[in-house]
């Protein structure tokens, strides 16, 4: 065999021989070789990779055998290039295209809904459409007709889709309007057609589980948004769900319309701690937005360059571009800096060939490599609030004090950034005071709600003394509703006795109780509450009251983020009602599919053949 010994390595390392007739049937007899020609050849023999149906043929050329470069995906029926790297396989197996055809195959083959069930799989792509986000067009593409020749077409399957707004509204309306507390998260989001979208979450408890559910999206005009506008967009919210009762207060970003609109008794707004982290960055940006405009060359150099990812492939990088970095989330500025400092000796071959004067020196190298470690701070920050984990702001003070701390501690001993140090360091404290402000003595009072009681012993005394009165405050409220409305007797003779024998309650200071309790190290605090309502029966109400607050608004943006396809440039006609929809979809999936299927028969009677589809 005239070939590479590597290339024989790869093979044996990664193939496998294909000894199963029925499956050299239905492979392609002859192949080509990415040899730059048209020209093809014979197949005689097949390996498959680790059980992946991606097949590579040994070839018949010029009386010699050669494996070819080329693989032939068993699931997507075309060729991928392997240039006899598992890198290059492994890229097209993460590819949406192939996972999509793995889906439907395994769909047309399931046992249990009969082997070859267009209906079923017709089912199935229509939720691959809604759920993924995917232009309602794609129902009309060949391959999924192929697989299901009753789809309906895009127009109907839209009209179907806006005559679910009504009953599938009325099911969220349902969920939300059974939490014990709710919350809301409210956001403002631009893509990149400039087109402005309003979009809100609502979060709370639901039998003894922690749920987000999104509520409201919609396209907005950014000049009518103002606090007033906001205002009237909530209050319609809460009337229409039926969470008035339940309602507990808004978390937002730092826009001026949010503040002017919710910083108020009614919406007791709390800030968005994740954004105001981003604020930091934003500073820390600006000071060194000379070192940054490097990177923002280098990119703009680099962007779409087939010859920077060629050498990027030959030079071992897995990181073959560098990353744009949004002005709104700063923390992806992180990205950029990784990539460049993962891929810039690959940068400087780049642009040797190119014959270019290289725009950054040793020094710029090292700046960067302790940038990546400051963001780094600030990332692993970030991620905890973003995090929909119940109870995580009991952790804020914590988390920001050590922050802050850390953060300090590394500028200092920086050749780089000491000189910034104060400036630096009055950002930090200037935006934790704004978290502070926001959130109030709540924030403090959080810390005190984990059983490990090292959240709140890293308090100071005033920050302590804040958080136990507030805590205080809430116990005498609840136990004051409690007093109004006493245990009268249910039957005359209970009554009578409760007359004859009055009983007086020892008032118990269930805080004091659980703050003496031994540090515990439970994980789960939602479920550590609900055990011990009886032993804290006031103390638990407020203590999941409390932790379910989210301390991000990221759970609308991280919608916004699966939408970027739904809201791109392919769908620019699509009208307000159908893009609420689809978002009330995306954001529900979970309740959407259990919605979906009990009513196949409503939204698309042509899959819904009983003696097909089930």
């Amino acid at each position: 065999m005239n070939q590479d010994n590597s290339h024989q390595n790869f093979i044996k390392r990664n193939f496998v021989k294909v000894e199963n007739e029925e499956i050299t049937k239905i492979l392609p007899s002859v192949a080509g070789n990415s040899d730059g020609t048209d020209k093809t050849y014979k197949v005689i023999e097949w390996y498959e990779f680790k059980d992946n149906k991606i097949y590579m043929p040994l070839l018949e050329i010029d009386e010699s055998l050669i494996f070819s470069k080329r693989c032939y995906c068993g699931f997507c029926k075309s060729w991928i290039n392997s240039r006899y790297k598992v890198y290059f396989i492994d890229q097209h197996l993460n590819t949406d295209n192939h996972n999509m055809n793995v889906q439907l195959r395994e769909y047309q083959e399931n046992d249990e809904c009969g082997a070859g069930n267009a209906n079923f799989v017709g089912i199935n792509i229509i939720l691959h459409i809604l759920l993924e986000a995917k232009p309602i067009s794609n129902v009309e593409s060949r391959f999924f007709t192929c697989l299901c020749p009753n789809l309906p077409n895009r127009d109907a399957l839209t009209k179907a889709i806006l005559n679910l707004t009504g009953p599938f509204k009325e099911i969220l309306k349902k969920v939300v309007s059974s939490m014990s507390t709710c919350y809301l998260c409210i956001d403002e989001w631009s893509d990149k057609m400039k087109r402005n979208f309003l979009g809100v979450t609502a979060h709370g408890i639901i039998e003894n589980q922690n749920v987000k559910n999104v509520i409201y999206f919609r396209k907005i005009n950014p000049m009518k948004v103002t606090g007033q506008f906001l205002q009237d967009i909530v209050k319609q919210i809460l009337k229409e769900y039926n969470i008035e009762n339940n309602f507990n207060g808004i978390i937002s970003d730092n826009a001026s319309n949010m503040i002017s609109g919710f910083d108020n008794d009614f919406f007791k707004r709390r800030c968005c701690i994740s954004h105001t982290l981003n604020l930091i960055l934003k500073d820390i940006h600006d000071m060194f937005l000379n070192k940054i405009n490097i990177l923002d060359s280098v990119r703009a150099r680099t962007k779409n360059s087939s010859l920077f990812a060629k050498t990027c492939e030959f030079m071992g990088s897995t990181i073959s571009k560098l990353p744009s970095y949004s002005t709104t989330r700063w923390n992806s500025l992180h990205d950029l800096i990784h990539s460049f400092n993962m891929t810039n000796e690959c940068i400087k071959t780049f642009y040797d060939q190119k014959k270019l004067d290289i725009p950054f020196d040793q020094t710029d190298e090292e700046f960067f490599q302790e940038f990546e470690l400051l963001l780094k701070y600030f990332r692993d920050s970030i991620d905890m609030f973003e995090s929909d984990k119940f109870g995580q702001i009991c952790k804020a003070q914590f988390e920001l004090k050590s922050l802050k701390e850390s953060v300090l501690r590394f500028i200092k001993n920086s050749e780089f950034f000491k000189e910034h140090a104060k400036d630096i360091e009055s950002s930090i404290n200037q935006r934790l005071e704004m978290i502070n402000e926001s959130w109030g003595d709540e924030i403090y009072a959080a810390a005190f709600l984990h059983p490990n009681h090292i959240f709140s012993n890293i308090l100071s005394e005033n920050e302590q003394e804040k958080g136990i009165n507030y805590l205080h405050h809430l116990l005498s409220e609840l136990s004051d509703e409690e007093e109004s409305n006493p245990f009268q007797g249910e039957t005359s003779s209970q009554k009578e006795y409760l007359i004859t024998h009055p009983i007086i309650n020892e008032k118990v200071d269930e805080l004091q109780v659980f703050l003496q309790q031994s540090p515990s190290k439970e994980c789960n605090l939602l479920e550590y509450w609900n055990r011990h309502s009886e032993q804290f029966p006031k103390l638990s109400k407020i203590a999941i009251k409390i932790l379910s607050i989210p301390t991000s608004s990221a759970g609308i943006e991280r919608v916004f983020s699966i939408a970027k396809e739904l809201l791109g440039n392919k769908q620019l006609r699509m009208n307000k009602e159908l893009v609420e929809i689809r978002m009330l979809i995306l954001g529900n999936q979970e309740i959407f599919e259990d919605f979906f299927k009990e009513n196949l028969k409503i939204i698309v009677p042509q899959l819904c053949d009983e003696n097909k589809s089930e």
